[in-house]
């Protein structure tokens, strides 16, 4: 596991060598074990790289790598967990191999192979590879993008890197807030793909590649995307054979993500995804399995003990660490410059601080994280279906809700609702037209896309000033997540949904927030569920096997029937508990002072993005009520703070 960077120079000015080595060693956390760094001949292309030795611990693995023709150049981030068997292919071939990892048999398969080898591949990856015969440089990235890779280009020049910061240290990048990025932050929490906060930066997506020439000729596109998954080919109307079949596939990749030169251990929370990935391995280790979780003293917030019963249950050797408050605000001051693009899931501290426990004992740790998006596990996915049924039963209701101010469903839902009533009014421009199956699919698509922003279109206008809503407001229609949801022909609108959250904000924010935590601590983070067999398993299957009767108690109900043939259900069923801290309670309390600090009015006037008055009107609802205001409030805190690093 590595971290990667590099840039091209299409005019006048070569590179140079130190700005390549700073782009570099802006990452040097995710990668302290070795440094490496390449300049092509004519000092155009330059590649760097800081390694985390996870295979083949030894010199032969260091990169930038080259094909001893010397046609291609290798920077290479991941984990291919099947190299060994392509490996074994590319001998049979004639090629000879110098290494044990698989950073060169990625090299080899390319150079013979090109991007056709990529769906050969169990892993995550994000590399740059150069054709100095071809002079074009290509990006790619996993299927779920699990690994990260960004991109800018400016004038003539053309920089990538796992972390914007890479790029933003290139002396001749120049840094400018995107306002549309700016807008869709406030609103998810997180800045979708393929957009980025800065201007001329990007995201390269899940599932696709890039190439550039020496020109600068960019092209993008997509080499794998759900709606082009394999066939499988299974009894779906048997369930106990369709439950066979995922263990049997779900066993195989977790055995693959043990594939290390390095100690490997597992996140364990004692829910239902976790502790089916510790079961699993169990049976196929002879030795137990070390596991990490972090307990809290507020009850409300604490998984600890359940994770510990079910470790005793599945005997892992396991660990936990009981978290005062002052761990968690001694992160805080980090955040900006481990998450360098602003990230307001607050369960990155969380995710922190157990990456920072885990790495005492390991440098491998293997995370749940997917099961929920594939198994229907989140409450947003039935919730969904339930409000298009209720606005289709009710259209003159929500037409009288949508004529109403909206400052006075804003004030309603301050004390009582939330922003549901400002939703129902975004949402009935998509209730007009005819009604039907398509209609119903479409509005559930605004719905899901939507019913998810922390801030209402009519809050963001409050919000925002002028110079943050050029080119006015983000429509509906250019959502990112819509593109994914008119993408194939999904059987139902639960399928639908999970398909767009595996490839917007799983990737956008879950894998963000594991990578960043995971890679500030250098501990290499890996995704068993993801692995494209269970992916593709999983989205061919039948919604009704995930969520009987959209009913939330049976959610995931396929993970449970397999899990319960390894442990007692009584260990499991309890509600479902996000991985959190009690930050409510510290924002209002320990941390008081740095809301102050960042959303006083003075402060707020001086940056010149937000309206004071507004956001103290919000800084009163929060004080009132917390959990209401809770993600606006640290929403806006995280952007403040955030560009104060990077943009001051």
């Amino acid at each position: 596991m590595c971290r990667i960077a590099g840039a091209l120079s299409f005019g006048q000015q070569d590179l140079q060598a130190q700005d390549i080595e700073r782009m570099r060693d802006t990452m040097v956390a995710g990668g302290p074990d070795d440094a490496g760094l390449w300049l092509s001949p004519n000092h155009k292309v330059g590649f760097g790289h800081r390694r985390l030795s996870i295979l083949d611990l030894s010199s032969a693995g260091h990169q930038p790598m080259h094909t001893p023709c010397g046609r291609y150049t290798i920077c290479y981030n991941g984990e291919i967990y099947n190299f060994r068997d392509i490996r074994a292919e590319l001998q049979a071939q004639g090629v000879q191999f110098k290494s044990d990892c698989d950073t060169e048999v990625l090299l080899h398969a390319f150079a013979l192979h090109g991007l056709a080898v990529l769906p050969r591949f169990h892993g995550m990856w994000a590399f740059a590879i150069w054709d100095h015969q071809a002079q074009v440089l290509t990006l790619a990235r996993d299927r779920i993008g699990v690994k990260p890779l960004y991109y800018a280009q400016q004038g003539n020049w053309f920089w990538f890197g796992s972390e914007l910061k890479a790029i933003m240290a290139h002396p001749q990048f120049a840094r400018s807030l995107n306002p549309v990025a700016l807008q869709l932050f406030l609103a998810y929490s997180y800045v979708p793909a393929p957009l980025c906060i800065l201007n001329d930066a990007h995201k390269l997506g899940p599932g696709q590649w890039l190439t550039v020439s020496a020109q600068g000729r960019l092209e993008v596109g997509t080499w794998w995307h759900p709606t082009q998954a394999a066939a499988v080919e299974v009894d779906w109307a048997n369930p106990r054979a369709v439950e066979d079949e995922l263990e049997n596939r779900m066993a195989t990749a977790f055995e693959r993500r043990l594939v290390a030169d390095v100690p490997v251990g597992v996140f364990l929370s004692g829910g239902i995804d976790s502790s089916l990935l510790l079961a699993l391995l169990r049976n196929r280790l002879n030795k137990p399995v070390q596991t990490f979780t972090i307990g809290f003293d507020e009850h409300e917030f604490n998984e600890a003990h359940h994770a510990k019963a079910v470790a005793q249950a599945l005997g892992s050797s396991h660990h936990e660490l009981y978290l005062k408050p002052e761990r968690g605000l001694d992160i805080i001051d980090q955040l900006p410059h481990i998450w360098d693009e602003p990230f307001g899931d607050n369960s990155a501290i969380a995710t922190h601080l157990v990456s920072q426990f885990a790495v005492q004992h390991v440098k491998v740790a293997l995370s749940a994280d997917g099961g929920d998006e594939l198994f229907c596990g989140y409450p947003k996915y039935w919730l969904t279906v339930d409000r298009v049924a209720a606005m289709q039963r009710h259209p003159w209701l929500c037409k009288t809700i949508a004529a109403m101010p909206a400052g006075l469903l804003e004030w309603v839902g301050r004390y009582k609702t939330g922003n549901k009533l400002l939703k129902i009014q975004d949402l009935a421009p998509h209730m007009q037209g005819p009604q039907g199956s398509a209609a119903a699919h479409a509005l559930a698509g605004h719905a899901f896309a939507q019913g998810q922003h922390v801030f209402s279109r009519y809050q963001l206008q409050r919000l925002l000033r002028p110079v943050a809503l050029q080119g006015g407001q983000v429509q509906s229609r250019e959502l990112p997540q819509m593109a994914h949801w008119g993408r194939g022909a999904q059987p139902d609108v639960l399928s639908a949904m999970m398909m767009v959250d595996l490839m917007s904000y799983h990737a956008d924010d879950i894998h963000v927030k594991v990578d960043r935590a995971s890679m500030a601590n250098a501990l290499e983070a890996r995704e068993p569920f993801l692995d494209h067999d269970i992916v593709e398993f999983a989205l061919a299957m039948p919604s009704h096997l995930k969520l009987p009767n959209n009913n939330p108690q049976q959610s995931k109900h396929i993970l449970r029937n397999i899990l319960y043939r390894h442990i007692d259900r009584s260990l499991i069923e309890r509600p479902k508990m996000g991985f959190g801290v009690p930050l409510g309670r510290w924002l209002n309390h320990e941390l008081a002072g740095l809301v102050d600090t960042l959303l006083n009015p003075k402060a707020l006037a001086a940056q010149g993005l937000f309206n004071p008055a507004y956001v103290q009107a919000l800084r009163a609802s929060f004080a009132r009520n917390p959990a209401q205001e809770l993600n606006k409030i640290w929403n806006l805190m995280v952007f403040c703070q955030w560009q104060q690093r990077w943009l001051s």
